[in-house]
């Protein structure tokens, strides 16, 4: 039956609310967000999962994009007129574009089903420490809603290029003269990129690796027929893609020390690198 709610008893931790509608994903997120301390509610149904927004908000939102009673990419839409409760999408493999539009109406991240829980809460982790907002007083105004204007995006990659420049073991993200560049996520390239992201989290950096699937491996272009070697760069650049922390609210101490912390590591004779052509 869709349109319930339910809410767990636990208090005194964040409160995230589940809207999705397969009772086994809703279970598990149910059982291990509990057991990690959170207060967990959850609704089967886009306009269930509203209701349960108004009447209690929450600090984080799990949001399934292919609900029975509404399209889940609304949801984003209606909560980004109120606040900018973060909001990650649970999605299915092949739904590219169903994520880029939701990612470009305000929606945070991503996660693609089966998903573990630990990924799950490494990505919270993450907008959590680099993604504070005061959603107090919201209004419909990009302001309110924390949001800054694209030239100050583009002033956090600035502050990483700057900072990056010299350190010959990383690719950085080119910028073309014809073009002006939206940087909803800043990614760089290096060798070893799994050890390197592991040795971020140790140093309290919380990166992330996004499309690590190379396109032409992906479920959606299996009948294409492609294996592995078909195209040996692109499979290159999908295990050096390393996503380094890019949110609006980021400060310049955060970038500062996320960088600090990158140079750090790739620069020290901990790991073994090749050169990044």
């Amino acid at each position: 039956m869709t349109g319930s709610v339910q809410a767990d008893a636990r208090r005194g931790g964040a409160r995230i609310l589940v809207i999705e509608d397969e009772p086994g994903i809703v279970q598990a997120l149910r059982t291990n967000l509990s057991a990690h301390g959170f207060q967990v509610e959850t609704a089967d149904a886009g306009r269930a999962g509203l209701k349960a927004y108004k009447r209690r908000r929450p600090d984080l939102i799990l949001l399934d994009l292919g609900l029975p009673d509404m399209d889940g990419k609304d949801i984003v839409s209606a909560v980004r007129i109120e606040a900018a409760t973060p909001i990650i999408i649970l999605s299915v493999r092949g739904g590219e574009r169903e994520k880029v539009e939701a990612l470009d109406l305000g929606a945070d991240d991503y996660l693609t089903k089966p998903f573990g829980v630990d990924e799950l809460l490494q990505m919270k982790a993450e907008i959590d420490q680099f993604g504070p907002i005061d959603r107090a007083g919201a209004q419909q105004t990009p302001a309110a809603l924390g949001r800054p204007a694209p030239d100050e995006i583009e002033a956090h990659a600035r502050a990483y290029g700057e900072q990056l420049a010299e350190v010959e073991e990383l690719v950085l993200p080119a910028e073309a003269e014809y073009g002006r560049h939206v940087y909803h996520l800043y990614v760089v390239r290096v060798q070893n990129r799994d050890h390197v992201l592991q040795g971020m989290a140790d140093r309290g950096v919380a990166c992330g690796i996004h499309y690590p699937i190379p396109l032409h491996l992906q479920e959606a272009y299996r009948f294409l027929n492609y294996a592995i070697g078909s195209f040996p760069v692109a499979e290159r650049c999908a295990d050096e893609f390393l996503s380094l922390p890019m949110y609006p609210e980021l400060t310049t101490e955060q970038i500062e020390t996320a960088a600090r912390e990158l140079r750090a590591l790739v620069c020290t004779s901990e790991l073994s690198y090749e050169p990044v052509a």
